[in-house]
């Protein structure tokens, strides 16, 4: 981000601040009031730190007044941020600590691990890189507990930091490595950039300059694409590093003083502190070695004590920016550096006081207790992935325990069921077996048996040829008020084309008539003007007559008879066209009904194996039920009710997903598992014969696949369909 960028973030972010903390005094609820100070405290911690402060203690009154836990936590957090932005590191500390607990005391796990990430930020700002670590471990363990993959990646990138001060390169490049693999997941392109940055100041320590210029490279690109100008002034100072070493002092200058410019404008200390420390670096390096065994520019070729100089004031700027910092281990390195420089003009006075505070530094951070508790972090770490995947193992058996038990269950219940039909046809048989004997018995009655027998199988098939005649009219009547629903919106949709084409027709005439004249007087342009709208006129109904013509082979398809044959089909163009087809049909019935269509098709759904005409009489039920649906409740003239209809389309795992919503009364508990049966209808006498869900619900199981139903009484309808696409 920009200098400009930044400083309009902030006039943004001040003007949003400003917003809340006008809506104080409506707010009349203290634990809201106490949200709003949270809310403009944290926007203002970058711009405003004292009004930062003032809102996060008023913050914490509210809070504690109400003994709101949350609202404590946060206003600790707030202040710990403050703490950090105004470098007071071991005041944050303190404050993110108090803000752990508090959360820890309600279970507010999020909370917990925001304020153990913090710590171990401000342990890595004043050196204590072990502390840094140990907190980084705890605050990872509880994003991973909560799936959270942005801060786990963050978490990662900060204790690479922590390994690469403290040298261990390898388990540095291992963390990098996995920020770099969930940030290029989660499409960061600022932690992508970030996560290059490191590993090349890694692979740099390493000498595996190929691997440096190529990560350095990206990450610059990368926040040029951004125009992200603080992290550009960090990376500037890596590749100025990377050229330094290269012996490419000039190179390394320009890239040193880019940072310098940066850091200047925005007040970035450390930036500041490592490109003064390069540069101081490159004349402590020529006065060191001399300048004639190098291919330097004329900028740099002086005498040895002024190469001294330099790297002395350089060096001195550089310790300077790390004090105010508080950085422990900055200040080893550049006092380190200052006591080299000192040594080389011959001022050892100046070196051993150097030398001390340099040997002081360097023990707080790299002394055998840490090297210890890093090695007792490193083995709990790997406890804790084992006792881990452990549980999940002890998950998985008993997950087969219990697919075991339900299979045994399964078995027994299958075996009930086959001595249950034993003994029923045991008991079948004897029944007959009785039959028989007392038809023997009463011989005398055989004839009238049979007569009655006779009579009654007659009855029968009477009843059921009624029944066949009756369903077979049901059927017809179903597929006749599909057929006449399709046609309503096709005759209106064949009406605009023919409308135009009627209109053309006329105007073109007049033309014809007005060109006659035109001819009569020899106006030779009139006329060629004439033959023009003429021309365009028919070209215009060519093209909706053969829109009609379009209109009506789709009719005709539709109303063939399907013989089974499957096709590729584009299936969001079908749910198009059959949703306006429906829609239209149902406005012929219903002139003054209005109601929102929302349709969202996954673009990546191509051509499927289908019966398009039957997939279209599926979706033309669902369709026409849904606009009933909600004509129904807005009939109810129910105060603030919109109807709204919607349908999408999802390629989910190898099936293709189609479903159909409406916000109308949706459908009873009770009624639910009797949607699907044939002649089954909620629609009044009349309205519907029963047959629709039936069929579509045949249709779909043809083509491998299923139809439910989601819904909720009073509320909503949901029908989804999944078809298989192999």
């Amino acid at each position: 981000m920009g200098v400009q960028s930044v400083h309009a973030q902030n006039l943004e972010g001040k003007a949003l601040a400003d917003s809340l903390i006008k809506e104080l005094p409506k707010t009349i609820i203290d634990t809201d009031r106490a949200k709003l100070m949270i809310r403009a405290g944290r926007i203002l911690t970058t711009s405003d730190t004292s009004a930062a402060i003032r809102y996060a203690d008023s913050a914490m009154s509210l809070s504690e007044k109400h003994q709101w836990k949350k609202g404590i936590g946060m206003a600790f957090f707030n202040r710990a941020k403050i703490n950090t932005q105004t470098a007071d590191y071991s005041l944050s500390i303190e404050n993110a600590t108090q803000a752990y607990e508090t959360f820890l005391s309600a279970n507010l796990k999020p909370g917990m691990a925001d304020a153990l990430a913090l710590i171990a930020n401000n342990y890595d700002k004043l050196g204590e890189f072990t502390k840094a670590i140990e907190n980084n471990f705890k605050a990872l363990s509880i994003y991973e507990s909560l799936s959270m993959e942005a801060p786990i990646a963050w978490i990662y990138n900060n204790m690479g930091a922590s390994y690469y001060q403290l040298h261990d390169y390898d388990r540095a490049i291992e963390n990098y490595s996995k920020a770099l693999t969930l940030q290029k997941k989660l499409g960061n392109k600022f932690g992508i950039g970030s996560a290059l940055d490191n590993m090349a100041s890694v692979y740099e320590e390493k000498g595996d300059f190929k691997m440096v210029d190529e990560y350095n490279s990206q990450a610059i690109q990368l926040f040029k694409e951004i125009d992200d100008q603080p992290a550009l002034g960090r990376i500037y100072i890596n590749r100025g590093n990377f050229l330094q070493n290269q012996n490419r002092f000039d190179s390394a200058l320009i890239y040193y003083n880019k940072a310098i410019r940066i850091a200047l404008k925005l007040e970035i200390k450390r930036t500041l502190a490592f490109g003064y420390g390069g540069i101081g670096e490159i004349y402590f390096y020529l006065a060191k070695n001399g300048l004639a065994r190098y291919n330097i520019p004329d900028s740099l070729k002086m005498d040895r004590a002024m190469l001294l100089k330099k790297a002395n004031r350089y060096y001195s700027m550089a310790l300077a920016n790390s004090e105010k910092l508080g950085d422990l281990y900055l200040i080893m390195l550049f006092s380190q550096s200052l006591s080299d420089a000192e040594v080389l003009q011959g001022n050892y006075k100046g070196e051993l006081n150097l030398y001390k505070q340099y040997a002081q530094y360097k023990d707080s951070i790299f002394n055998d207790d840490n090297k210890s508790k890093l090695a007792a972090l490193e083995k709990s770490r790997v406890e804790e992935v084992k006792n881990k995947e452990i549980q999940l193992l002890n998950k998985e058996k008993a997950l087969q325990a219990s697919n075991q038990e339900k299979k045994d269950a399964e078995t027994k219940r299958v075996r009930n069921i086959q001595y249950f039909t034993i003994i029923t046809l045991g008991i079948v048989v004897l029944a007959v077996v009785i039959i028989v004997f007392l038809q023997f018995k009463n011989i005398r009655h055989r004839r009238e048996a049979n007569a009655l027998l006779q009579h009654q199988k007659d009855k029968l098939e009477h009843t059921l040829n009624e029944l066949k005649t009756t369903q077979n009219l049901l059927i017809h009547a179903e597929k006749m008020a599909s057929l006449g629903e399709l046609t309503a919106g096709i005759a209106h949709e064949i009406q605009n084309p023919l409308n135009f084409m009627n209109n053309f027709s006329e105007l073109n005439m007049e033309l014809i008539e007005e060109m006659g004249q035109e001819i009569s007087t020899g106006k030779l342009e009139n006329i060629k003007s004439f033959a023009g709208n003429i021309r365009e006129n028919e070209n215009k109904i060519i093209y909706h007559g053969k829109r009609a013509d379009a209109i009506i082979k789709g009719m005709l398809q539709h109303s063939r008879t399907s013989v089974g044959h499957k096709e590729i089909t584009n299936l969001n163009s079908l749910v198009t066209e059959y949703l306006d087809l429906a829609w239209q049909g149902f406005l012929t019935k219903h002139k003054n009904f209005t109601a929102t269509l929302k349709t969202d098709f996954d673009s990546t759904i191509g051509g499927i194996n289908i019966i398009p005409q039957d997939i279209g009489r599926v979706l033309l039920n669902l369709y026409n039920n849904a606009f009933f649906a909600v004509f129904e409740r807005k009939t109810q003239q129910q105060e603030g009710y919109e109807a709204m209809v919607s349908v999408s389309t999802k390629m989910v795992d190898e099936k293709v997903e189609i479903r159909v919503k409406d916000n109308g009364n949706g459908i009873p508990h009770n009624l639910r598992d009797k949607i699907f049966q044939p002649f089954f209808t909620t629609k009044a006498p009349g309205q519907g014969t029963g047959l629709g869900l039936s069929l579509s619900y045949d249709i779909i199981k043809v083509h491998g696949g299923t139809i439910k139903v989601e819904t909720e009484e009073g509320e909503f309808t949901e029908f989804l369909v999944q078809i298989p696409v192999a």
